[in-house]
């Protein structure tokens, strides 16, 4: 009786539409813009045609309008809501990234655990950001990262129609699988040895391949003399105006100086830990004055190359307005 009601219901539905007729067409919503960047699934409606009310009842169109007794309603769009926690040092913290354009910052509050968190409602997706700490632009060593294409890194998140995501939370491991309602079939059975039965012969197992030998890396002053000096003098070399470039490596320190338009600038590359992954710094200075400021060098990199050094050495005289790079 309920289905009869529900068929009559949708009759009466089909026989208000002015000329009685009826058409299932799909519509398929565009894709949205970045960073909202997902399909939508398809929705269907209905609109006039030429198919006729008794035709319609025994179509799928009408059992569909039947069974369901309402209108098919739009998708919505669903978002999730993601901590984004800092765990390092700092005074102030903000949070920016591809979702905001990479202009707008949004400031983390220090928790209780003595973190910072910042909470963002995002849309399915692959997403990039950094933290701004006190100034200075960083990723974080806690969530996942990718380069930057600039030397560098940023951290990436990909956003899910799952449960929120914290940033700096673990997948769980899953549940070990339940074997015990599992059915033998006579394939997986055991199989007993007959006594007609003849021992199969054994086949030998192919040796192992070689593994490749590791790549014996070079001891870091020698990185710097045969590798990072040598780029770095032909970059200046093509500077327009500077002459007299003198770059060297002695007690763990670079020290290279040149003369631009008359006056002489001096820099240094620091690594007193004595290996390119230890503490670093650069300091730079002109007029033959000694190094006032050191600064941290190269603190967002995991591992220091050679090209990552003559990177941010040119960076960091370009960014003085020293030279043009």
């Amino acid at each position: 009786m309920a289905c009869l009601s529900s068929i009559q219901q949708a009759i009466t539905r089909l026989q208000a539409v002015s000329s009685s007729q009826l058409q299932l067409e799909p519509v398929c919503m565009a894709r949205f813009k970045p960073p909202l960047d997902r399909k939508l699934q398809s929705v269907v409606h209905f609109k006039k045609s030429g198919v006729s009310i008794q035709s319609a009842l025994g179509s799928r169109l009408l059992a569909f309008a039947a069974a369901a007794g309402q209108d098919v309603a739009a998708p919505t769009l669903v978002l999730q809501e993601v901590d984004f926690v800092w765990k390092g040092e700092g005074s102030q913290v903000f949070l920016t990234g591809d979702f905001l354009n990479w202009e707008a910052k949004v400031p983390l509050a220090k928790g209780e655990d003595g973190a910072f968190h910042c909470k963002q409602k995002l849309p399915a997706g692959t997403y990039v950001y950094k933290y701004i700490v006190d100034g200075n632009w960083t990723h974080s060593a806690d969530s996942p990262t990718i380069e930057d294409g600039q030397g560098g890194f940023n951290n990436q998140l990909i956003v899910t129609d799952g449960p929120s995501p914290s940033m700096t939370t673990s997948n769980k491991e899953k549940p070990p699988k339940d074997t015990t309602s599992e059915k033998i079939t006579p394939e997986a059975a055991p199989k007993v040895a007959s006594a007609s039965s003849k021992p199969s012969a054994a086949v030998p197992k192919a040796a192992p391949a070689a593994k490749p030998a590791k790549k014996v890396e070079k001891p870091y002053p020698e990185v710097i003399t045969e590798d990072v000096i040598p780029q770095v003098v032909s970059e200046l070399q093509k500077q327009e105006g500077v002459s007299d470039i003198s770059i060297g490596f002695q007690d763990n320190q670079m020290e290279g100086s040149f003369i631009k338009n008359g006056i002489l600038y001096t820099f240094w590359a620091f690594f007193p830990d004595g290996t390119l992954q230890g503490n670093r710094g650069f300091s730079i200075s002109s007029h033959g004055a000694p190094p006032s400021t050191v600064e941290p060098f190269l603190i967002d990199e995991k591992k220091i190359t050679a090209e990552l050094l003559v990177f941010w050495t040119l960076k960091r005289l370009a960014a003085q307005k020293i030279i043009i790079w």
